[in-house]
């Protein structure tokens, strides 16, 4: 959380007077959809870990195209993501022992 207070505690003027706004609303809706149907356990654990890089496509999309607020702000998003999904014991970062999730022989 510190690096998106300090990056947003200085403002810039422009920073969302911009015209990507489409842009940026698309993006963070996708990276987040993607980032919830891999982590928070929409998905099938086969299916989940064959897309799990997918919203590291858009953290470089928002690094190419946005400023430092915008890329915290999705970094953020992301994390939020991956923890909430852990947290809660779903998707491809489930802390329990393989055995207990699946029945699989890559598994014991």
């Amino acid at each position: 959380m510190a690096p998106l207070v300090l990056t947003c505690a200085k403002a810039r003027p422009g920073l969302w007077g911009d015209t990507r706004r489409t842009e940026l609303a698309a993006l963070l809706a996708l990276m987040v959809l993607a980032s919830q149907a891999i982590f928070g356990g929409w998905l099938s654990e086969p299916v989940a870990e064959h897309l799990l890089y997918i919203p590291l496509i858009f953290l470089v999309w928002v690094c190419l195209r946005f400023e430092l607020p915008v890329v915290t702000l999705a970094t953020a998003l992301f994390s939020a993501s991956v923890i909430a999904g852990t947290s809660a014991g779903l998707g491809r970062s489930d802390p329990r022992p393989c055995s207990r999730r699946c029945s699989t022989s890559r598994c014991s």
